[in-house]
C-alpha cells in the first residue's frame, strides 16, 4: 500500500510574528548556571501548548524556569542563544542573548514546502546565503539540522512521524519559519 503524504501549511497571515525582550543575560560558566531573563508575556507568545526551538539546539533548558512578576529567568547552557517560540494558535516570536537582534524576521515571505515520495522540497521566494535548516517535532525536539548552501531551494527528509512539525531556515541576516502537517 501506497503511503500518502501532504503538507498543510498551518501559518495563517493573520498570525503574529514577534521579538521577545530581553532584559539580561548571563553566560554559563559550568554547564547550564547561565541566566536569561525575558519579559514573560513577549517570550509566551499566545496559548500553550509551545514548540521551543533553540539555536544552538539546547542552549536553554525547557524547565527550571523561574519567574519574579513579569520577569521569566531561563536557564542558560550556551551563550549566544536564540529560541523560536510557537503557540498554539500561530503566533510566534524569538529572541537572542546577543546585545543585538540575531537578524530579520521575514514576515511577508514564505518557504514552500512540497512533498516529492520521501523528501521534503523547500524553496525561498529570495536567494539566501549558506546557512541552517532545522526541522523539528511539536516538543521542540530537532529531527533534523542540514547546513544549506546558498541558493533559493534545498531537499530534506521528509518526517517519518505523523504531526505538526517546524522548520526554520536561518542564513546570514535572514530568518524564516513555517510549521507544517505531516499526515499519513
Amino acid at each position: 500500500m501506497r503511503i500518502l503524504s501532504s503538507i498543510l501549511s498551518l501559518l495563517f497571515a493573520s498570525a503574529l510574528s514577534a521579538q521577545v525582550f530581553t532584559y539580561y543575560s548571563v553566560p554559563p560558566t559550568n554547564g547550564c548556571d547561565g541566566v536569561w531573563a525575558v519579559q514573560v508575556f513577549s517570550f509566551l507568545c499566545g496559548p500553550a501548548p509551545y514548540v521551543f526551538v533553540t539555536t544552538p539546539n539546547g542552549c536553554m533548558l525547557e524547565t527550571g524556569w523561574t519567574n519574579d512578576q513579569d520577569t521569566l529567568f531561563l536557564p542558560l547552557c550556551a551563550f549566544p542563544c536564540q529560541v523560536d517560540v510557537q503557540a498554539a494558535d500561530g503566533n510566534s516570536c524569538s529572541g537572542t542573548t546577543a546585545p543585538s537582534a540575531v537578524g530579520e524576521t521575514i514576515n511577508d515571505m514564505r518557504l514552500q514546502l512540497i512533498v516529492r515520495g520521501t523528501q521534503l522540497e523547500v524553496s525561498s521566494p529570495r536567494t539566501l546565503p549558506a546557512g541552517t535548516m532545522r526541522i523539528a517535532d511539536v516538543t521542540g525536539r530537532v529531527e533534523q539540522e542540514l547546513a544549506t548552501r546558498p541558493g533559493d531551494r534545498w531537499s530534506a527528509r521528509l518526517p517519518e512521524v505523523p504531526g505538526v512539525h517546524v522548520i526554520t531556515m536561518d542564513a546570514g541576516t535572514v530568518h524564516m519559519r513555517e510549521r507544517f502537517v505531516v499526515s499519513r
